[in-house]
């Protein structure tokens, strides 16, 4: 009995040390995990006036831009992340079918529209601005999203001012969840007109 009851022992320690050596390397890999999480405030640094350069006559063009902060939350590196438009709304929740997913751009002084778009890495604790919508001074019906050329698709990148549009951002990374936030956008034609809240302010 007692060398019964010792080979049973045996067994579910073999057993346990297997399981161990099995998802051990699993269980670190997730406590490791890369975390993405999107916030936003309706102050500097989110909200941000700045001046555009015209692409015809190189003129000053005064803008106002509401951007996103993607933080990795985590303690690995999140590699290739990407920030998206997937969903336009109107205030009422009704999916606008004028409006497709398009890639946006992170908020990267001195690099073009098209080098913004490109997948960016963050490490644990690092922290990178996401462009959403902006307005310009010579724009009083609508504001464009903050897309670039390769993600154009066959309509303007706008959103009609006098209306309440209800968009979903979403940002993605090759080795982390997806994560994604919800938030309404008004214009009322003035750049100090627009504004973009939490759906439930």
């Amino acid at each position: 009995m007692i060398d019964a009851t010792r080979e049973w022992m045996i067994a579910v320690g073999t057993v346990g040390a297997v399981l161990v050596a099995l998802f051990w390397p699993v269980y670190l890999r997730y406590l490791r995990r890369p975390q993405l999480r999107i916030s936003y405030e309706p102050r500097e640094p989110f909200c941000r006036h700045t001046d555009m350069t015209d692409m015809d006559d190189g003129s000053a063009v005064p803008s106002f831009w509401m951007r996103v902060r993607v933080t990795n939350e985590g303690r690995s590196t999140a590699r290739g992340c990407k920030g998206k438009l997937v969903a336009v709304r109107s205030e009422d929740g009704e999916a606008r079918a004028d409006r497709d997913s398009m890639l946006l751009r992170w908020a990267l002084a001195g690099m073009s529209e098209e080098h913004q778009l490109e997948p960016l890495d963050l490490a644990p604790n690092e922290s990178d601005f996401l462009n959403v919508v902006y307005a310009t001074s010579r724009r009083t019906d609508a504001i464009f999203i903050a897309t670039g050329p390769r993600s154009r698709p066959g309509f303007a990148p706008l959103l009609e001012t006098g209306r309440a549009h209800r968009i979903t951002v979403a940002v993605y990374a090759d080795n982390a969840t997806w994560t994604h936030q919800e938030f309404v956008v008004r214009f009322h034609g003035t750049l100090d007109g627009l504004r973009m809240s939490w759906p439930e302010e």
